[in-house]
C-alpha cells in the first residue's frame, strides 16, 4: 500500500489515463517506510466503474436512467471518487485511491477514447477530484487504434485470427460439456427462457452484475449459487479470449499483442524513475476494463476464477531501498490486487521484486513498442484512414459466449 503524503493524483476514465503533477519539477517521495525504503512511484491499471448492460439480453422490466449508456453508475463514482475512501463496492475499493488532501497548485491532464462512458468516467473522476473549481481540465481524446488498455483485435490481424479459433474452441466444446450442459439447463429454468434459447454467459453474467449492483430485482429463481456459476463460466469463457495462461500455446502471443504497449509504458516509467528523472509525475492511473485486467493478471502468472469486479485495480509500486555505504540504491516493485500483494511464481506471497528481475522474469517476454505491434499484427493501414472493421476487446465487448 502507500499512504498519501503530499498532494497528488490520478484520475481516469475507462479505457483512458489522467496524470496530475506538481509544477515544481522535482522527484517526489510517496512514502518512506521506517526502514528507509521509499516509495517511488505507483501505477494503477483499473476497472471502470459499474454502468447498464452492454446488451439488451436478460434484463427485460428493469428500468434505467435515459440519456447514456452509463445509466445509474456514474452518480456512485463522482460520490466515491469525491470521497476519496473507497468505491460503491467494498470489495473493489482499495487504499490506492486515496489522497484527501489533494490538488491546490496542481495540474491535471486526461486522456479517453471516443465513448460516451468513458468520457462520463473522466467527468465523474474529474468532479470528485475538483468538486468546487470552475477551471477546465483538458483530456485528450485518443483514436481508438492508439488504445493500449485492451486487445485490439480490430486492428491486429494476428489477435483477430487467434480470438477467433480460440471462440470456435470454445463453442465447440461447450457441446459436449456435461458440466456446461447442466449450467445452462439451472440457468435457463431460473431465467425462465425458452428451452431453444442458447445461454450466452457473458452477456447474462454481465446483465445480472450490473442489475445486482444497481438494486434492480434480479429473478427470483437465480440463487446465489447459481450467481456464482455463472461468473466461473463467464471468466472461463472470457479468459480464454482475452487472458489465457502462458502455458497455452496461444498464450504468449495474445497476451502480447494485448498488452505489450501497457507494459513498455509502465516499464519505462519505472526504469526512468528509478534512474532518477524528475519530469514525471509519481502517480499514474490508466481505467480500463475488466478486459484489461484480466491480461494483466494472466501475464502475471495469476489464473482468475471469478471476474475482476467494478473498480478492480492492479497496482505496480516501485520502491527504493538505501544501499550500503557507498552502494547505490536498489529498486524494487510490488504488485497488488484489490488490496492484496500478489503471490508471484518466483517471489510468492507478496515478496517484492528487483526491478531488473521484474523486468526480465515477468514482463519481457509480453513488452512490445508501437513498432514491433504493428509488425506483429500485420497492420497495414494508416491514421489518414479508419480501421479495418472488427470488434475489439474492450469492456466486456466479446459477447455471445
Amino acid at each position: 500500500m502507500f499512504c498519501s503524503r503530499s498532494s497528488w493524483i490520478v484520475g481516469v476514465g475507462a479505457a483512458s489515463a489522467i496524470f496530475i503533477q506538481n509544477a515544481a519539477a522535482q522527484q517526489p517521495v510517496l512514502f518512506s517506510a521506517e526502514q528507509g525504503d521509499r516509495l517511488k512511484l505507483v501505477q494503477i491499471v483499473v476497472r471502470h466503474g459499474a454502468r447498464t448492460p452492454l446488451t439488451d439480453a436478460y434484463w427485460e422490466g428493469a428500468t434505467w436512467d435515459k440519456g447514456t449508456d452509463c445509466g445509474e453508475a456514474f452518480k456512485a463514482l463522482k460520490l466515491a471518487v469525491r470521497s476519496l475512501d473507497g468505491g460503491p463496492q467494498p470489495a473493489a475499493s482499495h487504499d490506492a485511491i486515496q489522497a484527501k488532501s489533494v490538488l491546490p497548485g496542481y495540474r491535471g491532464g486526461g486522456r479517453s477514447t471516443n465513448y460516451r462512458r468513458t468520457i462520463a468516467t473522466v467527468q465523474g473522476v474529474l468532479t470528485g477530484l475538483w468538486p468546487d473549481t470552475s477551471s477546465a481540465v483538458p483530456v485528450r481524446v485518443a483514436e481508438d487504434v492508439d488504445e493500449v488498455l485492451f486487445g485490439r483485435s480490430d486492428s491486429c490481424e494476428r489477435l483477430r485470427d487467434l480470438v477467433k479459433q480460440q471462440t470456435k474452441a470454445l463453442k465447440d466444446s461447450a457441446l459436449t460439456d456435461a458440466r456446461v450442459q447442466d449450467l445452462e439447463k439451472r440457468a435457463k429454468e431460473a431465467m425462465q427462457l425458452p428451452e431453444e434459447h442458447r445461454v450466452h454467459y457473458t452477456d447474462l453474467h454481465d446483465a445480472l452484475t450490473s442489475m445486482r449492483f444497481h438494486g434492480k430485482q434480479i429473478p427470483k429463481g437465480v440463487s446465489e449459487e447459481l450467481l456464482l456459476d455463472i461468473n466461473r463460466e463467464a471468466t472461463r469463457r472470457m479468459t480464454a479470449l482475452v487472458a489465457p495462461q502462458a502455458s497455452e500455446a496461444h498464450g504468449p502471443p495474445m497476451l502480447r499483442l494485448s498488452m505489450g504497449q501497457l507494459f513498455e509504458e509502465i516499464v519505462q516509467r519505472m526504469s526512468a524513475t528509478a534512474e532518477g528523472a524528475t519530469s514525471l509525475a509519481p502517480l499514474y492511473i490508466y481505467c480500463g476494463h475488466d478486459t484489461t485486467i484480466m491480461p494483466i493478471l494472466a501475464s502475471l502468472g495469476i489464473q482468475l476464477r471469478d471476474w475482476p469486479p467494478y473498480l478492480s485495480n492492479v497496482i505496480f509500486e516501485l520502491w527504493e531501498r538505501p544501499g550500503a555505504a557507498g552502494d547505490e540504491p536498489r529498486h524494487y516493485v510490488k504488485c497488488i490486487y484489490n488490496n492484496k500483494e500478489l503471490s508471484l511464481a518466483h517471489h510468492p506471497n507478496g515478496e517484492p521484486v528487483l526491478l531488473e528481475e521484474f523486468k526480465d522474469t515477468y514482463l519481457k517476454p509480453y513488452i512490445l513498442d508501437a513498432s514491433q505491434y504493428k509488425e506483429e499484427c500485420k497492420v497495414s493501414f494508416d491514421h489518414s484512414q479508419p480501421a479495418p472493421g472488427g470488434e475489439s476487446m474492450g469492456g466486456s465487448a466479446v459477447q455471445g459466449l
